[in-house]
């Protein structure tokens, strides 16, 4: 399971059979005179403690130039652990998103407008809605429904994106 773990971080057997040697070693002199309550606990803290002093140890001598593998072959261990962090690319797209989306609610009429951002930003119900509108939550209803296929047909590109008129056709209570 170990070696499994460490293959998985360094993404090479070799390295992970030889780090793992060196963990159990160390665990086993560790063990010869303390006890230990949670043996796999520690065989993999040490074994990450290990590999973290790999990871630098890899890093300062490329930094110094002591390897002699061509760039194409070496691989850059720090730079392939998984990051939670968007990558620059999807920051743009979701940056591009949010703008469009932006444009296409600033391109709705007042009242819808108004509507959507009180029910989706607000999160207001459609009666309180229809209070600070002064109309009915059948219009609110509306607003919205118009609103949203408006939204729709601006992600999509569609060139009819217009806002959808409150008395389009198909838009009764049973659809």
């Amino acid at each position: 399971m170990l070696v499994g773990w460490l293959t998985s971080k360094f993404g090479d057997r070799e390295m992970a059979e030889d780090l793992a040697q060196d963990t159990y070693l160390r665990v086993w002199r560790y063990a010869e005179s303390n006890d230990i309550e949670n043996v796999k606990a520690l065989l993999f803290r040490t074994a990450a403690n290990l590999a973290a002093n790999e990871f630098r140890s890899r890093s300062r001598r490329r930094k110094a130039g002591l390897t002699e593998q061509s760039k194409d072959d070496e691989t850059d261990l720090v730079a392939s652990v998984p990051s939670d962090s968007p990558s620059p690319e999807s920051q743009l797209l979701t940056r591009t998103e949010t703008l469009s989306a932006l444009e296409a609610i600033r391109g709705l009429p007042e009242k819808q407008r108004r509507a959507f951002i009180m029910s989706r930003f607000e999160e207001k119900s459609y009666a309180e809605i229809a209070g600070v509108l002064g109309v009915s939550v059948s219009s609110i209803e509306k607003y919205i429904i118009a609103a949203l296929a408006h939204l729709r047909a601006s992600v999509r590109g569609d060139e009819a994106s217009n806002v959808v008129p409150l008395n389009a056709p198909g838009r009764g209570r049973g659809r």
